[in-house]
């Protein structure tokens, strides 16, 4: 009985210590670390964008841990959804020394300069929100943008088509 017993303690303090472990030693990422994650996913931390080298502007981004840093990035077609977070990288970059992070319970602001990045906590883990950080005049900008780009490629198209 008392070998039992003895067997059932290690059999506690095993799943214990197993229970332990499983738990993130890590808080969760901050706002600023979210956006400074979104830099280091462009090789853009500490190097402004005209400092990159040409194999890491060609460099592909990891589309599921680019889509796990925003809220909504899912909600815009490719063009529009790349050309937002161009804006959003741009400004990053620029002013990555001098980010201000704004936080309350569920939304945070971290001010690039004059851009102004809003993320929502979900589940515990901040994200960037589009749809509300990039101004109206900018998305109707990037409307006529995706609509010249898309007659260019269509012209194009059409004159390869061409005997």
């Amino acid at each position: 009985m008392r070998r039992i017993l003895q067997y059932s303690r290690l059999i506690l303090l095993a799943t214990g210590i197993a229970a332990l472990s499983s738990c993130s030693d890590q808080p969760p990422m901050s706002p600023a670390e979210t956006t400074l994650k979104l830099l280091a996913l462009h090789g853009l931390l500490g190097k402004n964008p005209s400092e990159r080298s040409p194999e890491e502007k060609n460099t592909l981004v990891n589309s599921d841990e680019l889509k796990s840093l925003f809220v909504d990035l899912d909600r815009f077609d490719k063009f529009t959804g790349e050309l937002y977070v161009g804006i959003i990288l741009g400004a990053l970059a620029r002013n990555q020394s001098q980010l201000v992070e704004n936080r309350q319970k569920t939304t945070a602001e971290i001010i690039a300069g004059k851009a102004t990045i809003h993320l929502d906590r979900v589940e515990n883990v901040w994200k960037i929100n589009l749809n509300k950080t990039i101004p109206q005049p900018m998305k109707e900008q990037a409307q006529k943008e995706k609509i010249r780009y898309e007659a260019a490629k269509s012209a194009a198209e059409a004159t390869t088509a061409s005997p």
